[in-house]
């Protein structure tokens, strides 16, 4: 009797030891991201049991141009998993958008707008239960796509764009002169057409044919803090249209600025433009500085054409990373492409 005892105590260790197996897996880090192909009919099956220690999936996707990501997520045991979250993220495993399933749901979409072609990530999280899933991947090119932040910056620092533009209508003597100088601004050669990125990326234009150069290559170590500037920096660049017919230039719509200029002093950060997309009438651009160059709360940036500061092109920050910021302006993609300098603007 006591033999079969301890051979029924034998098996009940060995069941119970078998039973908390953990089941992580390669994906868990995101090292070992699983490539999920893209397509409307294309759909990968996978798992979550954080209760035995997969708490976590990572995925990759390779994506042709910047556009609307869309992941669809089934769960078979959607009541009996908690706490989940999907999220996608850029190449670095920067977070782009993460949101939560509600607690018993089945089917679970996450959306969001990519400015970049190329890698990114998506990462799937549980705290406890255990639920099979289903996920598939879509991807719609998007160039008019923006997302504005939850939270916009305070601009109240800032004069109101109409009053600053009213301040310069009544500038006399030699600032009237200063005014009209910055009216007979020329306009810029015809050049040959821009080139195009590889990847759907966009390319600026190069010195080819009569075009312009594109902005320098930043120094070593990202871009520079420039010495504190005044409260002007230079003659305006009006946009001019080249008839083909006649061969003069005449001045296009014009557009305000999206924001005013920054009151009081300020220092600047040379940058570069990484991406330009449609944002209506005007454009959404990237720049390659962020947070550790220098970008605070407030900031505002200022195009350049042909030395020139674009008039109405004055970029909107609305969004701020580690190295690059993301904002608005009222100066359409096809303006906005010409510029050969960027300068962002930091109060203080």
């Amino acid at each position: 009797m006591m033999k079969l005892k301890s051979i029924l105590t034998g098996v009940v260790l060995v069941s119970l030891l078998g039973g908390c197996t953990t089941e992580i897996d390669d994906d868990g880090l995101r090292s070992g991201a699983l490539e999920v192909p893209i397509g409307e009919n294309t759909v990968t099956n996978d798992e979550l049991y954080p209760t035995a220690g997969d708490e976590i999936d990572w995925k990759m996707v390779f994506l042709p141009s910047p556009g609307d990501l869309i992941i669809f997520t089934h769960w078979d045991q959607g009541d009996e998993i908690f706490d989940v979250k999907v999220g996608i993220y850029d190449r670095f495993g920067i977070p782009i958008k993460v949101e939560t399933k509600p607690s018993g749901v089945k089917p679970f979409t996450v959306k969001s707008f990519v400015p970049e072609s190329g890698l990114h990530f998506i990462k799937l999280t549980a705290t406890t239960g255990r639920s099979i899933y289903s996920i598939n991947v879509r991807h719609e090119p998007n160039e008019d796509g923006f997302i504005a932040p939850e939270t916009a910056p305070d601009f109240s620092e800032y004069l109101d764009f109409d009053a600053e533009m009213e301040a310069k209508g009544n500038a006399s003597g030699g600032d009237k002169k200063k005014a009209d100088k910055k009216a007979e601004a020329a306009a810029p050669a015809a050049g040959g057409a821009l080139p195009v990125a590889a990847a759907g990326g966009m390319a600026l234009p190069t010195a080819a044919a009569g075009g312009m150069a594109a902005p320098s290559a930043p120094a070593a170590g990202g871009a520079t803090i420039v010495q504190p500037a005044g409260d002007d920096e230079g003659a305006s660049y009006k946009v001019k249209t080249l008839n083909n017919n006649t061969g003069k230039a005449s001045e296009s719509e014009s557009f305000k600025p999206i924001c005013g200029d920054i009151k009081g002093k300020y220092s600047t950060i040379n940058a570069d433009i990484k991406v330009i997309t449609s944002n209506g009438k005007g454009s959404q651009i990237k720049l390659n500085v962020g947070k550790k160059q220098g970008v605070v709360e407030g900031a505002v940036a200022e195009l350049y054409v042909n030395g020139k500061i674009l008039e109405g092109g004055r970029i909107k920050i609305e969004s701020i990373s580690d190295n690059s910021c993301t904002g608005v302006s009222n100066a359409p993609k096809k303006v906005a492409e010409k510029a050969s300098k960027v300068i962002v603007k930091v109060p203080g």
